[in-house]
């Protein structure tokens, strides 16, 4: 008899010491469940980058910014050389926090009511959604929640109010006094910790002295010490008090902005709500079932009172759950930023209430035990649920971060600069960035924004919930913009910094007519660009040499050397329209940086680089008048090479999709062609070619477009994508463009006209194709030589001749009016620009106007032989002309070379019109 019941006794004992090894082992294990697939948001980000920072940072930097004391931070701080910045390891840490609160908890219970209550409120706990939320976040509060049930068990242990010490019991005295030094320090410490944790902890301390304030006449000393201890670590908390809690305040109500308080009853539910059966399902369903909870508490008390069986440990976590919701309310009033989290120190002392009320409805009604376990698991599970598989702290359409990092990754070099505009986004790139080392920076700090722009270098600029940060004004007149790309609304910004390699300064600066200046250029043609992956990054250095009244675009462009085909072109205001033209100073510098990027399919070959400035409302072209050399529509701006990509680049899609195969080559599509021409203009044509196995043979296109009464009117022969890249050349499955003009003939019959290739190498016949058929629309030719006002007889180059002129009256402040009479002597290839020139006495240039003839409908390969072409213009002279002597003179040039034609008679590159006088009014 005796034997059994020792071995049911023993058998107890071992039951009560695996069930509590138990119960944390599984809450380990819910806690740990998936955290290495977690992926962080804003404030863990910011957990991660406060840590990284060195102890005098965390101390005494950023207060504007981080409304938390900065013990987590510390404790993150020595944390990650042991293990690590991935999100699995950034999380353990509050993994062990949680499960070891687990722990705690079971021990207070035991202490408070026994072993049942301590089990109970440990498997509660466990189960509890905010717990294991907040034990998987990289945040203080699993920290605060642990350190706050520690000061509960010291708080405990130094109330003793259980404890009976008789004469038969003396030899324990000794032993009593010295655990009770050693717990209060213990209390004095956890408190303390808890205090530099989370500025909530105070509210802790309101709880202790309602707690305590029926007892200050029966326990006064123990009162007076316990105050003594709460002032030394309010003393000690101060310092940190004096110098954060103004800027924590600031921001807090900077988050909360004009948000309206809700009411106190409102506040409580919510917070209430929060903690007992988490954050994350909907708020109606969290009312619903954390009132089932409120009335298992309200009953199992009332039982309590009844039955006499309450306790003054009832009335501690009475105090100790409601007296902190309860403090915190006018803090929230003042800065009304809810947060369910920050009622975390309230969880503990809750779920004890909660086991302690289901055990005392159990112990009178036994038939309850099951509807109420059926109740806090089920809840845990459906809670517990919705944050597993439906919650994501990750929120792709506010911060997509992980595709931008590894975009940054694909593209970074050693030394490379990723400037933050928010701070957390560091710590994103710490957990999750793998790629060659990086220079981290902030872009709200000039000191960053020097440094990222001392050397050359990519340098990404990371913006969020901005359209438009200040630092791009900056970046836009100190760097290459290199592009933007969107990841919700996270914008991150790419620039080249440093000056290119290569450049030059002009002799004489390029004037235009519009009072830009270009003194010289840089341009990166130091190494080949890849082929869909490199940039062309063009300084340009301008002057205003007049006050400039409209605001102007620059085009950037690669093009063949002639500057007749265009293979890549950006059109940007000067510095990114941070320094319209408009606002321009005369004399003040401006360094511009544009970027081409190479599209992917350009061929390898040389190529040049060429600006065209031109007006963006009207489409006019500013054009170079000086220096002479170098008049036309477009400047040089330095020479590039093209290579092959090294890695895959992005895919081409061409407009029109086509299947034409000869033998190894692959026509897979062209760009739209024109739907009409005019006959004697140029057809683009864009064509895109891919080897669908090895080129063996190096093969040649052929293009040709028929009129309407089948004559052949255009032809060109070359081969396909370069000149300088044979087929035999290309690879397998790559896509290459293949760019080139055709010039339909001047005389072509009007109509409908097909568009054919050929491919064919030296030994196989030639295949052809038609990818598309144009209108020709023949323009209306004559004749008949006019009898102009003023005759005139000027030869252009052996080609064009000036036959005459109609010059109206010239009155000051009214616009000249001139009609221009061509005479073409041969049919050219050949497009040429008019140019008439205001000069005053001095030969300064004082109006002009420059186009094609008949404002670009009549251009000059569409003249036929001895064809005469009226061609009428209007020059406005500017509003303050000064009285003088002026000369009016006109003339041709190449706008793609900036060439002029040569009068043949005189050897000149101009003919005079007329000389007129404009006198004051």
């Amino acid at each position: 008899m005796r034997v059994s019941q020792a071995r049911r006794r023993f058998a107890r004992n071992d039951t009560w010491t695996i069930l509590p090894i138990v119960i944390v082992l599984i809450a380990f294990a819910l806690r740990v469940w998936d955290i290495g697939g977690l992926r962080m948001w804003g404030d863990e980000g910011f957990s991660v980058y406060s840590a990284n920072r060195d102890l005098y940072a965390i101390t005494f930097e950023g207060k504007d910014v981080d409304p938390h004391p900065p013990l987590y931070y510390y404790l993150l701080h020595f944390y990650f050389p042991i293990g690590g910045y991935s999100e699995f390891s950034i999380r353990f840490l509050s993994v062990l926090l949680g499960t070891a609160t687990v722990a705690l908890i079971y021990a207070i219970g035991k202490r408070m009511f026994g072993k049942r209550v301590g089990a109970l409120a440990a498997t509660m706990l466990t189960l509890s959604p905010f717990a294991v939320h907040y034990s998987q976040e990289v945040r203080m509060y699993a920290l605060v929640m642990f350190l706050g049930a520690l000061a509960k068990w010291f708080f405990l242990a130094i109330s003793n109010y259980k404890l009976q010490i008789t004469n038969h019991h003396a030899h324990l005295h000794r032993a009593q006094v010295q655990v009770s030094r050693i717990t209060w320090l213990g209390f004095f410490l956890s408190m303390l910790l808890a205090q530099y944790s989370l500025y909530q902890a105070a509210f802790v301390f309101v709880a202790q002295g309602i707690f305590l304030a029926p007892f200050l006449k029966r326990r006064f000393g123990f009162v007076m010490r316990w105050l003594a201890v709460s002032l030394a670590i309010v003393i000690l908390f101060i310092p940190w008090l004096m110098a954060h809690s103004g800027s924590a305040l600031t921001d807090v109500q900077g988050v909360a902005g004009d948000t309206t308080p809700m009411s106190v009853f409102e506040f409580l539910s919510r917070g209430f709500a929060a903690i007992s059966v988490g954050t994350s399902i909907p708020l109606s369903n969290a009312f619903t079932l954390a009132a089932l909870f409120l009335a298992v508490i309200v009953i199992g008390l009332a039982i309590a009172l009844f039955t006499r069986n309450a306790s003054i440990n009832d009335w501690l976590l009475v105090t100790f759950v409601a007296l902190p919701m309860i403090s915190y309310y006018p803090v929230y009033y003042l800065a009304p930023l809810y947060r369910g989290r920050l009622f975390a120190l309230a969880l503990v002392p809750l779920m004890l209430l909660l086991a302690r009320s289901t055990l005392l409805i159990v112990e009178r009604a036994r038939v309850m035990a099951i509807p109420l376990a059926i109740l806090i698991v089920g809840v845990s599970a459906y809670s517990l649920g919705d944050y597993y598989f439906r919650y994501d702290r990750y929120s792709a359409v506010v911060e997509d971060y992980l595709p931008a990092i590894r975009d940054i990754e694909q593209h970074a070099q050693p030394g490379d600069v990723v400037l933050f505009h928010a701070y957390w986004q560091e710590g994103y790139f710490l957990s999750h960035y793998h790629g060659v080392p990086l220079t981290y920076g902030l872009v709200d700090k000039q000191p960053d924004l020097d440094n990222a722009m001392s050397k050359p270098r990519n340098v990404w600029a990371i913006i969020q919930a901005l359209s438009h940060h200040g630092a791009e004004d900056w970046f836009a007149q100190n760097a290459a913009f290199l592009g933007e790309k969107n990841y919700g609304r996270m914008r991150v910004l790419s620039y080249r910094a440093g000056t290119p390699a290569v450049g030059e300064t002009f002799a004489t600066p390029i004037t235009f007519d519009n009072g830009m200046s270009l003194h010289g250029y840089h341009v990166n043609s130091d190494t080949p660009l890849e082929s869909g992956r490199g940039s062309v990054i063009l300084q340009l250095d301008w002057q205003a040499t007049q006050n400039i009244t409209r605001d102007y675009i620059v085009s950037a462009r690669v093009t063949n050397d002639a500057g007749t085909i265009v293979w890549a072109q950006n059109d940007n205001p000067p510095t990114n329209g941070s320094m319209p033209t408009s606002k321009w100073q005369v004399g003040q510098w401006i360094k511009d940086y544009q970027t081409i990027p190479i599209p992917s399919g350009t061929p390898p070959d040389a190529y040049r680089v060429r600006i065209v400035v031109y007006e963006p409302g009207s489409r006019r072209v500013a054009n170079i008048v000086a220096p002479q050399d170098r008049r036309g529509q477009s400047i040089a701006t330095g020479n590039i090479s093209v290579s092959r990509a090294v890695e895959t680049t992005m895919p081409i899609t061409p407009t029109v999709p086509l299947t034409a195969k000869w033998n190894e080559i692959m026509l897979v599509g062209s760009d739209a062609t024109p739907e009409e021409i005019i006959a004697g203009d140029t057809l683009p044509l864009t064509l895109y070619w891919q080897a669908h196995q090895k080129p063996m043979r190096d093969y040649f296109v052929h293009a040709r477009v028929f009129d309407s009464t089948g004559t052949l009117r255009a032809s060109d022969t070359h081969r396909p994508a370069s000149p300088n890249f044979p087929t035999s050349a290309w690879s397998n499955g790559k896509t290459w463009v293949d760019k080139f003009n055709l010039t339909i003939d001047a005389g072509s019959a009007p109509g409908p006209a097909p568009v054919f290739i050929f491919l064919g190498d030296e030994k196989s016949n030639e295949r052809g194709i038609q990818i598309g058929t144009i209108k020709i629309n023949a323009r209306e030719h004559r004749f008949a030589l006019p009898t102009p006002k003023q005759s005139i007889k000027a030869t252009f180059g052996g080609k064009i001749k000036l036959i005459g002129a109609d010059l109206d009256s010239i009155k000051s402040g009214a616009p000249i009016s001139l009609t221009l009479y061509w005479q073409a002597l041969e049919s050219t290839n050949e497009r040429y620009a008019v140019f008439i020139h205001v000069l005053d006495s001095s030969g300064k240039l004082v109006a002009q106007r420059d186009s094609e003839p008949v404002g670009g409908t009549a251009p000059t390969t569409s003249w036929l032989a001895n064809e005469v072409i009226a061609d009428p213009y209007q020059i406005d002279l500017p509003r303050a002309v000064a009285p003088g002597d002026y000369r009016l003179i006109v003339g041709m040039y190449s706008p793609t070379q900036g060439k002029r034609l040569v009068v043949d008679e005189t050897k000149l590159d101009a003919v005079p019109l007329a000389d007129f006088k404009i006198v004051a009014p």
